[in-house]
């Protein structure tokens, strides 16, 4: 999301719009994506484990990994003022109204060619942050080969 807003790094800086994840028949079912942190249970520092999880994933780090990267551990980092002032209004409305419907499970789209699909996008989406091709050129071939991919059983 940080690199979407930067001038210097985005040619489609200041021309995102942001929205909530469409409802379908069942409703919006929106997904995220995953952050997890864990401890071994055969790690033998248990206790300093604990103290470093119980920090990395706090209110504090949380908030400032929210304000560098637009992307929150914990849903309370999103309504620290410094974020409504650093990213569009937009953007955190359809953020927090998709972590309010989020379906945790369904993480990555269902489909059986899924390593594919994100890397097509996600190859897209840094073609159009390092400013390598017109806009409307990478999303028409994404367009295409993601539309393949579905067609493709």
């Amino acid at each position: 999301m940080s690199q979407f807003e930067d001038a210097s790094k985005s040619l489609v800086a200041g021309k995102v719009g942001y929205a909530p994840m469409p409802a379908g028949p069942a409703g919006s079912k929106p997904t995220g994506g995953a952050w997890a942190v864990s401890m071994s249970s055969a790690s033998r520092n248990k206790d300093a484990a604990f103290l470093f999880l119980a920090w990395v994933t706090g209110p504090e780090v949380s908030t400032k990994l929210a304000l560098e990267s637009g992307i929150a551990a914990r849903s309370s980092a999103l309504s620290d003022p410094k974020l409504a002032e650093k990213y569009p209004a937009e953007w955190l409305k359809a953020f927090q109204a998709g972590l309010s419907a989020e379906v945790p499970e369904l993480t990555f789209p269902l489909i059986s060619k899924n390593e594919e699909y994100l890397d097509t996008i996600g190859t897209a989406f840094n073609s159009l942050i390092l400013r390598k091709q017109d806009v409307k050129a990478v999303l028409d071939d994404a367009a295409i080969k993601v539309t393949a991919l579905f067609k493709d059983k």
